[in-house]
């Protein structure tokens, strides 16, 4: 992932590489597919679980953009899961 390595953290990447995977599959046309996706940072995890909506307080929370984008994603990705 490119970006100022001064605010590069674990976060910030395993949400990079979900949210890429994400985009490939649905490039790939795959999304009917079931797929598991597995990531070993719990945050990103809990934010993508599906059942929270994001608020505007949200969206001003660091690297809202990719989890907006990553929801986006899911809902177009109903097989997809993520643990």
């Amino acid at each position: 992932m490119q970006g100022n390595p001064q605010y590069m953290n674990s976060y910030r990447a395993e949400l990079a590489g979900i949210v890429d995977m994400l985009q490939y599959i649905t490039t790939a046309k795959m999304g009917e597919h079931e797929i598991e996706l597995w990531c070993d940072s719990e945050s990103v995890v809990d934010n993508l679980d599906g059942t929270a909506y994001l608020s505007l307080t949200d969206m001003t929370a660091p690297e809202s953009d990719r989890v907006s984008i990553a929801h986006k994603l899911l809902r177009s990705l109903p097989n997809i899961t993520i643990q």
